[in-house]
Parts: C-alpha cells; structure tokens; sequence
C-alpha cells in the first residue's frame, strides 16, 4: 500500500470510530467541532501513527 493509501485508510478507521487497524490501537474520533475539523484531526493522527509505525519499522 502507498503511504497516501494507508494513511487515508487510518484516517477512515479513526473517523468512523475503529479501535484498531492492523493491531494498532487507534484513538476515539474527535465528536465535537465541524466535519472539517473532525477529519483534520483524523488525518493529523494517521499521519503521526503512519510515521511511528510504519516508517520506523522500514528502518
């Protein structure tokens, strides 16, 4: 999978409330705040879990 891939992959899970993907334990969606705002921070989580566990893996 590309990085774009797995971290709007993250981005889905986290959004629609998953706990895990693929064993790693993902954060409560953020509830209050605009659509906007919510996916911002969805996205700004996926992009920090992509880099910890996927990158530093890689190395």
């Amino acid at each position: 999978m590309s990085k774009y891939t797995t971290i709007q992959a993250i981005k889905a899970f986290i959004l629609r409330g998953n706990k895990h993907y693929n064993g790693i334990p993902l954060p409560s969606p953020q509830r209050s705040g605009t659509y906007f705002q919510q996916a911002s921070y969805a996205q700004k989580v996926a992009e920090e879990l992509y880099e910890t566990h996927f990158i530093n893996e890689k190395r």
